[in-house]
């Protein structure tokens, strides 16, 4: 189950007075604000945009070619177990120095051309884009050592919240975007990132309504006739991780029957797009629904691991549907493609299955998501990691013959049954103890490294890997590191 949904479930079953007060207070909030509560709408009207810096593919690649490396990262979902081991691996990744052709000092970090997130990976991807290599260890103290599943419990029930909600409107997804926004992004927005010095991050949620999946770019900003410079990236990554029913969500206006979308290049793509294949014809048709605002002049927006819970389809989808574009990938210069899921995926114990007795409410919902989840996961990755997977073909097909590496790092290939437990054992929430999320950050540098096709690639480079770090977690470490996976 996604983030802060069991946690929640937990905590207000407790037979205490304090969350049976919580749960009434919670009710009559409810009850009071739920004819009366707008949410914030804070999207605005293209028509206000700085198209030079709009924050889009087309303007990213002009200002960061792609030289003969395709980079690309993608982080899973998982609360901050999933931005821990993210958060781990570009860790690993900046401290790998290599020398380029002409002499000069690189990391690998610095190579990354796109960073595709979802849910609790999207935290680490929007930090890194908001603050470059200030992340280290800025993002350790502002995120990961913070309580925020409490800061956000706390919130939620504290009579300012409810006052609030009751007079503008304030629920607790508001509440979540304000702590987010003043306590981790310190007010940064989408146009605050500077493109040409950072890979491009794409945050995904999901479309509620639609039930497809919604990625932050000005591309898909242009089908709604909206700027997306001027919007948070406290509120993008609250979609990407707003779990149904525990947080509202978060809402953007549509403003698309107050544009000229015929010179749009996203829609000139999809216009011309066959219909050969299922997926095709469903992107068409979701596509074509933002294009009326009469019908839907409001897009709900909700936790990105509902659609895709890896971060992969955004990758995937782009390459059944609109194939390999020539103008932003120089086909015949790719030596090399790398792909890193980051991918903090776990399967812990179901104690349903030792007894007789009908699960709870909360395990039953926690199953279902679960189950959900990784059926998705599975179809997922075996468009990606299975035997001449769609990168490879897509290259082919398009004249290229780079060399493609696929690599994940997850806790499925710990072989060791004790270090294992323990991973899987982490629950998905977004508050974790120290020694835990220091586990986490180290595994995601020494599970990358074990990774055959990463030492490959390290070796094809010529570059040099940090040393390991024996003073956080050592028995972890130690454990990770005698480990023969």
């Amino acid at each position: 189950m996604s983030s802060f949904t069991t946690i929640y479930l937990k905590e207000v079953a407790k037979p205490t007075w304090r969350f049976f007060g919580s749960v009434c207070l919670l009710i009559i909030q409810c009850l009071i604000t739920g004819c009366s509560t707008f949410p914030k709408v804070l999207n605005v009207i293209l028509s206000q945009a700085d198209k030079v810096n709009a924050y889009s593919i087309k303007n990213h690649s002009s200002k960061r070619p792609i030289g003969d490396h395709l980079f690309l990262l993608s982080f899973s979902g998982g609360g901050t177990r999933a931005s821990a081991l993210s958060y781990g691996v570009m860790k690993e990744l900046r401290n790998t120095i290599y020398f380029d052709t002409d002499n000069n000092k690189k990391n690998l970090l610095g190579d990354v051309d796109f960073i595709s997130a979802a849910s609790g990976g999207s935290f680490t991807a929007a930090y890194y884009a908001a603050f470059g290599d200030d992340m280290f260890p800025g993002f350790e103290n502002n995120f990961l050592h913070l309580s925020v599943e409490e800061a956000l419990f706390s919130k939620t029930f504290s009579p300012s919240h409810l006052f609030r909600s009751l007079t503008t409107g304030f629920d607790r997804t508001e509440s979540a975007i304000e702590y987010y926004d003043r306590t981790i992004f310190k007010g940064k927005n989408f146009g605050d990132i500077p493109q040409g010095e950072r890979p491009f991050i794409l945050i995904n949620a999901s479309d509620l309504s639609g039930g497809a999946r919604f990625g932050f770019t000005q591309d898909n900003f242009d089908l709604i006739c909206s700027d997306l410079t001027t919007f948070s990236l406290a509120r993008a990554v609250t979609a990407s991780s707003a779990v149904p029913v525990a947080f509202p969500s978060v809402v953007i206006r549509n403003f698309s029957d107050q544009c000229q979308h015929d010179r749009s290049d996203t829609l000139k793509q999809i216009s011309a797009l066959r219909t050969d294949t299922v997926k095709r014809g469903a992107i068409k048709e979701t596509i074509q629904s933002y294009l009326n605002s009469e019908k839907r002049p409001y897009i709900h927006l909700v936790d990105g691991g509902i659609t895709d819970n890896l971060g992969l389809r955004a990758i995937s989808d782009r390459i059944h549907v609109l194939g390999v574009d020539h103008s932003r990938l120089p086909i015949k210069d790719l030596k090399r493609v790398t792909l890193i899921l980051v991918n903090s995926e776990v399967t812990p114990d179901k104690p349903m299955d030792l007894k007789p007795r009908s699960p709870s409410i909360t395990e039953t919902i926690g199953a279902v998501t679960d189950t959900m989840m990784a059926r998705l996961n599975i179809e997922t990755r075996s468009t990606i990691f299975s035997k001449g997977n769609a990168i490879e073909q897509a290259i082919k097909e398009a004249g290229g013959d780079a060399k493609v590496r696929l690599i994940e790092v997850s806790f499925a290939s710990i072989h060791k049954k004790s270090i294992k437990r323990f991973f899987n054992s982490l629950p998905t929430s977004l508050e974790l103890g120290k020694d835990e999320v220091n586990a986490l950050v180290a595994a995601g540098g020494l599970l990358l490294r074990k990774n055959i096709d990463y030492q490959s690639l390290v070796m094809e480079l010529n570059a040099k890997m940090p040393p390991i770090d024996e003073t956080k977690n050592k028995s972890i470490l130690e454990k990770l590191h005698s480990d023969g996976s």
